[in-house]
């Protein structure tokens, strides 16, 4: 068993959570400096800014805005799929 192995199987309950919490913070703040690295900034007049997205599929843009999505942090654009808005992390639903 390795030492991280061994660390995660004596965790309590409470602490369990904290590190979820933790993993799930450090997931978020990783996957939008992604998201903001690898698209195009575009302000649209009517609906403010978005990021433009070009994704190819198993890239870390993909990943990260699938992470982002699953936890239901993307707002796609009315009109254009490929714009997104990431909201912030205490409007996660999952």
């Amino acid at each position: 068993m390795s030492e991280e192995s061994k660390l995660v199987s004596v965790l309590a309950p409470s602490e369990r959570s904290e590190l979820d919490k933790l993993g799930h913070s450090l997931a978020y703040e990783f996957s939008v400096a992604v998201v903001d690295s690898e698209s195009l900034r575009v302000v649209a007049p009517d609906f403010g800014d978005w990021r433009q997205l070009k994704i190819k599929e198993n890239s870390e843009l993909y990943d990260a805005v699938r992470y982002l999505d699953m936890r239901g942090l993307i707002e796609r654009h009315p009109e254009n799929s490929n714009w997104i808005q990431i909201r912030q992390e205490t409007e996660a639903t999952a």
